[in-house]
């Protein structure tokens, strides 16, 4: 999910973002793929909703942390794919 991530510059995203930020498309995407609304993403990380809402549509910059929360639950999700019984 987050290792293609591009440098966003001025008037080429939803967000701004640094070298190393996330974007607001960029974490509602995430979501998307990891099949999580916005709401049970803050009820997972113990964050407020509406500052999950911020995120998402640009208002509020995108802390550090959530990135690497995001990659670690798409690892998670990989591994309890592999885990899965076969037909």
């Amino acid at each position: 999910i987050l290792a293609g991530r591009k440098r966003v510059g001025p008037g080429r995203g939803h967000a701004k973002a640094d070298d190393r930020g996330l974007t607001s498309h960029q974490f509602r995407a995430a979501l998307a793929l990891l099949e999580y609304t916005q709401q049970g993403f803050a009820a997972y990380v113990g964050a407020n909703e509406r500052t999950v809402r911020r995120w998402a549509c640009g208002e509020q910059d995108i802390p550090g942390w959530v990135p690497v929360m995001l990659g670690l639950m798409e690892r998670v999700e990989r591994v309890e794919a592999m885990n899965e019984p076969r037909a």
